[in-house]
């Protein structure tokens, strides 16, 4: 839910500073650490290892390598639910309200 992800990104330290902490050392691409392009991996410092998959729009795939985005259950209207997405050229991590146009991410976790 949205408050899930508010309360996860508190738990990391903030909004400001999520992007890096959530974010995997490395991605799938190579045996070294360009999973993020242009030396955007993050710390991991959670176990989270966000990994730079991009997302689908009609039936184009883009932003793989670039940033990634997971849905919350939340929804913001009837077109758009809240989620959190983050970008290799920042330290951050934005909570905002997403297109259900678009296919992201799911995170599945335990109660």
């Amino acid at each position: 839910s949205k408050s899930e992800w508010e309360a996860l990104l508190t738990a990391v330290g903030g909004q400001s500073n999520a992007g890096e902490i959530l974010k995997s050392q490395m991605g799938w691409f190579t045996s070294t650490d360009e999973g993020w392009f242009a030396n955007g991996n993050g710390t991991d410092d959670f176990g989270f290892a966000a990994l730079p998959a991009g997302l689908r729009y009609l039936d184009t795939f883009d932003g793989v390598g670039s940033n990634t985005y997971f849905w919350g259950s939340t929804e913001y209207g009837d077109n758009s639910a809240y989620g959190i997405s983050l970008n290799r050229d920042y330290v951050n991590a934005k909570l905002s309200d997403l297109s259900k146009s678009f296919a992201i991410y799911v995170r599945c976790v335990k109660d």
